[in-house]
């Protein structure tokens, strides 16, 4: 259902720049970048299988994003994102084709990271308040320490937000960003455009 809602999202507000005169005037867009700072609360969830252990991580942790925007129009940005989240911790499972296994237990914690460069299409909803969404494509990787597999994957990553602007350069913005059951993140930032 939220995938439906949010795809919904994405379509709507893209849909809506071929069709939506914005009122923004040329002075307004002589400032064609933006850097994002974003404190964000990020669960993953994901089994990795290696030899000889089977990993699984499954918590949510408080990550922090750094981001660089370039506007093509007035409401279309190119975003490219990095963040971080420390000590997140995995540990061994059996695997789920085995109906038992003896286990060794291991605990181990890994640093996760994420480079992500989506598009982001924006709708005014009036002069301070904007709605955007978010689609393109993450790399996360989660470290662990010496036995349990490393986590990586390249996945679709889409989300949704709510940005206001302060003033011509600074913005707020609370942001939700998902890549299905694996990646999801709820963030809070602050920008400045220049």
């Amino acid at each position: 259902m939220r995938k439906v809602v949010l795809t919904s999202l994405l379509l709507a507000a893209v849909g809506g720049l071929t069709s939506y005169t914005p009122q923004a005037s040329a002075q307004a867009f002589e400032k064609d970048w933006m850097f994002s700072a974003n404190v964000a609360r990020t669960s993953l969830d994901r089994e990795t299988s290696g030899t000889p252990w089977y990993g699984v991580t499954d918590q949510s942790k408080t990550s922090f994003v750094g981001s660089l925007s370039w506007f093509a129009t007035p409401h279309l940005s190119i975003r490219a994102s990095y963040e971080f989240g420390a000590q997140m911790t995995s540990q061994n499972a059996c695997p789920p084709a085995q109906e038992a296994c003896t286990l060794v237990a291991l605990r181990e914690q890994g640093d996760m990271e994420s480079f992500q460069l989506v598009i982001v299409p924006e709708i005014d909803i009036n002069d301070s308040t904007y709605l955007f969404a978010n689609l393109g494509f993450a790399r996360t990787t989660l470290d662990t320490q010496e036995q349990l597999p490393r986590y990586s994957s390249t996945d679709l990553i889409y989300g949704a937000g709510v940005g206001y602007r302060l003033s011509r350069n600074w913005r707020a913005s609370l942001e939700y960003v998902t890549s299905g059951d694996d990646y999801q993140s709820l963030r809070l930032g602050l920008s400045l455009r220049f």
